[in-house]
């Protein structure tokens, strides 16, 4: 009977071991979301009033990967005057795939390096 305690308490140890080394190599899905203001600078500065913008992003990692994959979406909208009285309306929509690279693995937080192909739409009406 005591080897059959043993042999259980062995075995639920091994899985648990097994279990949380499986859980520390598991890919991770973050989530992200960001708003702000937009603010034109140059000369567009002279056309263009304050503006507004957000983003939502969707990336997967997994600690023992050199490197993660994020994707980005992004919407600017920013008003203003034209020369002619009238009213100018941007539109900026954006999509990014990017690679990033992590400083350090084995933190939720911390320095990263993002960088990849995107596409941006500009809207103009006048």
């Amino acid at each position: 009977m005591h080897a059959k305690h043993t042999m259980g308490a062995i075995t639920l140890a091994l899985l648990v071991f097994a279990a949380s080394a499986h859980a520390q190599d598991r890919t991770m899905v973050t989530v992200g979301t960001g708003a702000g203001g937009t603010i034109p600078v140059g000369n567009v500065a002279e056309l263009l009033d304050w503006g507004w913008n957000a983003q939502a992003n969707v990336g997967l990692r997994n600690r023992s990967w050199p490197v993660g994959l994020r994707f980005d979406l992004v919407y600017n909208a920013i008003s203003g005057e034209n020369t002619l009285g009238g009213d100018n309306d941007f539109r900026i929509i954006g999509g990014l795939a990017n690679i990033e690279l992590k400083f350090n693995r084995n933190s939720d937080s911390g320095l990263y390096i993002v960088g990849g192909p995107g596409y941006y739409s500009l809207e103009w009406e006048a």
